[in-house]
């Protein structure tokens, strides 16, 4: 297992900006195909209400084969976003192929919307962060203790958050 943080507190442009340190650490998973780079902000807004329907059509990246995002958005349709199907934040989408999968809703275009979701929480951090994660763990993880086990963790996860809220978890990190 191999896991890294990495604090960037004295990066102005990204402790300034919650969009351009996400741009950023997108732009950089292109440079880093087999690990996992995950964000962590103050002002985390990533997850926002998903506003597609089952049957709606979409743009979206797919995951490639051994792991990580494609480099363009492919059409695909919208199976399901029930975290019972598809995982908490994740949708089941079957593209033009006639192939299934289940991504994160940000990687689908237009399909978030509307009001912030408590999960964002679930990354913020007092520091702009970067948590690399080698991809062979991540696949390692789904393996060993299986997706079901996975997701009924960020479910969990996801609960506390709603318990908690937005205003209160704000006033513990600028304590």
């Amino acid at each position: 297992w191999s896991t890294v943080l990495v604090a960037c507190s004295r990066h102005a442009k990204w402790s300034s900006s919650w969009s351009s340190f996400l741009t950023d650490v997108t732009q950089l998973t292109a440079y880093f195909p087999s690990l996992g780079l995950v964000p962590f902000h103050p002002d985390s807004a990533r997850w926002s209400s998903f506003s597609l329907q089952p049957g709606d059509s979409a743009m979206a990246y797919y995951e490639e084969e051994g792991g990580g995002r494609s480099s363009s958005q492919e059409e695909c349709v919208v199976l399901s976003a029930e975290p019972k199907v598809a995982g908490v934040r994740r949708a089941m989408v079957r593209f033009a192929d006639g192939q299934e999968q289940v991504v994160p809703w940000d990687w689908i275009g237009g399909s978030m919307g509307g009001a912030l979701l408590a999960d964002n929480l679930l990354s913020r951090s007092p520091y702009p962060t970067i948590h690399l994660l080698r991809g062979a763990d991540l696949s390692y993880v789904a393996r060993a203790v299986g997706v079901d086990r996975v997701n009924a963790l960020l479910m969990r996860n996801q609960r506390f958050a709603c318990e908690r809220g937005l205003e209160e978890h704000d006033q513990f990190l600028k304590a």
